[in-house]
């Protein structure tokens, strides 16, 4: 197991998460707020910068604590303050990835089918849109 490998099974022990699987869906978390609040808080924070370690944008070294949590799916059309549609990103690339999943023209952010968040590169960059993740997130 990697050091994040074992990090993560860390926090998700200690806060009650499930790791994700294919056969079992998405990432569940007891302190996910679901549509009570936009802000995530308290032990879901904690996770979420845990889990991520820093801005998941490509190579981005930003470290948690100088990060956001964006809703990869937005507040406002219904996104979950959730573990699984919520990502850290710095400033700078939150900015950058304030439009809606799967717009060719911008980058984006999305949550893989194991719980680990991807960047989706623009077509003027990548054609094929092929999923980028941070070094540090990958199994």
């Amino acid at each position: 197991m990697s050091p994040t490998s074992d990090r993560l099974a860390g926090w998700a022990t200690l806060l009650g998460a499930t790791p994700a699987s294919r056969s079992r869906g998405p990432q569940t978390n007891p302190h996910d707020q679901g549509r009570t609040s936009r802000l995530a808080k308290g032990a879901l924070r904690a996770f979420l910068l845990a889990r991520d370690g820093g801005c998941v944008f490509p190579y981005c070294d930003i470290p948690p604590a100088r990060c956001e949590l964006h809703h990869i799916r937005a507040f406002k059309d219904g996104g979950p303050t959730s573990a699984h549609n919520l990502a850290a990103l710095c400033v700078l690339h939150h900015a950058l990835c304030q439009h809606p999943p799967g717009d060719p023209h911008h980058w984006t952010i999305r949550m893989a089918d194991d719980g680990v968040p991807e960047a989706i590169p623009p077509v003027t960059i990548d054609a094929a849109q092929r999923p980028i993740r941070h070094p540090r997130l990958r199994r």
